[in-house]
């Protein structure tokens, strides 16, 4: 795809300003809008991709999106379609992805688990929405502002489908999540990023709210651990051993860890989407208890809380978010601080 560097788009609101990254179906360019005077993130549609599927699928992403109003999860603002381009204006995220973070060196337990709450907030509410993610991994959440506080922020709904939809892959497809959610097709396999679908879609079963759970888990297994609960050669192998293999112990890769919180990371990897954690809410509600206990110690959550749909929610995310700020004190809360000021 050539540069967009000092297109305008949208009939003159947008000017693109500098490409941000690229993956197999999409380009992200950061861009100014002409009359409000504020920089957005734009995701174009590949020229190349033209199909009617890749088109509704896009489409899809940005009526999706344009649904979501929470504080944990990525802000679609408009949709600009012409002859010549399809593209999704978002909200422009200033920070790193959780993989960008990763790269840097070992996560603090502290941060993993708050990194983990986030997310998990985010699907609680996308799921009651209807909405599941379908390609939850590190390179999908991104550190945004929130008042004066950057937090992690669940992003890429590229894969993203409605419960309305029929929850049963192509029988003979394989989509890989890019990171500018691009999608790689080839015979045999089924949608998402291979080392975090889930085992059932791997068998091309029905899946649901457990499955993005399960991505949660590889998640966080990650973040503690540094590798990735299954390998193999090739994606195939990979998911291979997510079908077949248990998972290593974390301790095996890392320091010890409470054994309640390593607890909660294989509840959320069982093959069995039955075994696993029924919903996000239930996994953060035990990641919160975790939190509260005081055997790990979390950084602070400045960012408001959405309004929630009904009264058991509202409950569940208050703690969260609550168990996040009581669980942050002592070193924590002087680093956070000292970081702000």
């Amino acid at each position: 795809m050539r540069s967009l560097v000092g297109a305008t788009i949208g009939g003159g609101r947008y000017r693109v300003v500098s490409h941000l990254g690229s993956g197999g179906m999409a380009s992200v360019y950061r861009a100014t809008h002409m009359d409000l005077g504020h920089d957005v993130a734009m995701k174009f549609l590949h020229a190349s991709v033209s199909s009617r599927d890749d088109l509704a699928r896009f489409r899809r992403e940005a009526r999706l999106g344009a649904g979501l109003d929470h504080p944990s999860c990525v802000r679609t603002l408009d949709f600009s379609e012409t002859d010549d381009h399809m593209a999704i204006v978002m909200e422009l995220l200033e920070g790193p992805t959780v993989r960008g973070v990763m790269d840097l060196g070992p996560m603090p337990v502290s941060t993993a688990v708050s990194v983990t709450l986030h997310v998990l907030d985010a699907l609680a509410y996308v799921h009651r929405r209807g909405i599941l993610h379908r390609d939850v991994k590190p390179g999908n959440v991104m550190y945004g502002r929130r008042q004066d506080a950057l937090v992690p922020i669940l992003i890429d709904f590229g894969l993203a489908k409605s419960t309305e939809d029929d929850l049963l892959d192509p029988p003979h497809q394989l989509c890989l999540g890019s990171p500018a959610s691009g999608i790689i097709t080839a015979p045999g396999v089924c949608c998402g990023s291979p080392s975090y679908i889930a085992p059932e879609r791997i068998r091309r079963q029905r899946y649901g709210p457990p499955s993005d759970v399960y991505g949660v888990g590889v998640l966080l297994y990650e973040m503690l651990t540094g590798e990735r609960p299954f390998r193999g050669r090739s994606p195939r192998d990979i998911m291979t051993a997510a079908v077949r293999v248990p998972p290593r112990p974390l301790c095996a890769h890392a320091s010890p860890i409470a054994p309640r919180l390593e607890r909660v990371v294989l509840r959320a990897l069982e093959k069995d989407p039955d075994r696993r954690y029924r919903s996000a809410g239930e996994m953060a509600f035990d990641l919160s208890e975790l939190a509260g206990s005081g055997e790990i110690e979390l950084p602070p959550c400045d960012a408001a809380p959405a309004a929630l749909l009904d009264e058991s929610s509202a409950l569940l995310h208050d703690r969260v978010w609550q168990s996040i700020n009581s669980a942050a004190s002592g070193r924590a809360r002087a680093a956070w601080d000292a970081c702000r000021t």
